[in-house]
């Protein structure tokens, strides 16, 4: 047991470093093979890419599992895509509603500047998979801002006014850390900075 434990840690380590932007949820290990559970939202590239980044990233490094790679809260097996009952959104369908969600959050103020979030610049990227999730990332003006609970939750009821059956995540990051040069020329004009 204390084996695949170590496996299983090595696994993640490697799939950490070398995938990018995946939230890899469950590492399953059993003799030689593996099976991998990442969440349906992926940063900087497609959820078909970054299956296929795995797929090779484990073929280069552990050749003798069989890999299996799996989308949370879709059906077992990851590449049965036939047995999907909802289709996904097409991409104008997903360009428009992450343009919704972007003026959506046109709406959410930071208490503590008083320009939204947009404006700000604190919003670094929107994510539809086109199947009612939607990956928010963002930072704060401050690492240490004490409002960062009231403007998550912000973030999230603003978008589910519009889409009460959509489930969002939103991921709080400071790389890059935040600066005065991320606020629009809307939010600099507002601010009085120009």
């Amino acid at each position: 047991m204390s084996e695949n434990k170590l496996t299983v840690n090595e696994i993640y380590q490697t799939l950490k470093n070398e995938v990018k932007g995946v939230d890899f949820k469950e590492i399953e290990v059993d003799k030689n093979y593996l099976g991998i559970k990442i969440a349906p939202l992926v940063k900087g590239h497609s959820l078909d890419e970054a299956v296929r980044k795995i797929k090779e990233v484990m073929a280069k490094h552990f050749p003798d599992f069989k890999v299996r790679v799996d989308i949370e809260g879709q059906s077992a097996g990851g590449e049965g895509k036939e047995n999907k009952k909802e289709e996904a959104a097409s991409p104008e369908e997903i360009r428009k509603v992450e343009d919704d969600i972007y003026e959506l959050l046109k709406q959410v103020i930071d208490p503590e500047i008083g320009i939204d979030i947009i404006n700000l610049g604190l919003i670094y990227n929107i994510v539809y998979d086109g199947k009612k999730h939607v990956y928010i990332e963002m930072t704060l003006s401050t690492p240490a801002c004490p409002l960062s609970d009231a403007l998550v939750s912000s973030v999230k009821n603003i978008i589910k006014t519009k889409y009460p059956d959509f489930d969002v995540d939103v991921e709080l990051t400071f790389d890059p850390p935040w600066d005065t040069s991320m606020i629009s020329e809307e939010g600099k004009r507002r601010l009085g900075m120009i």
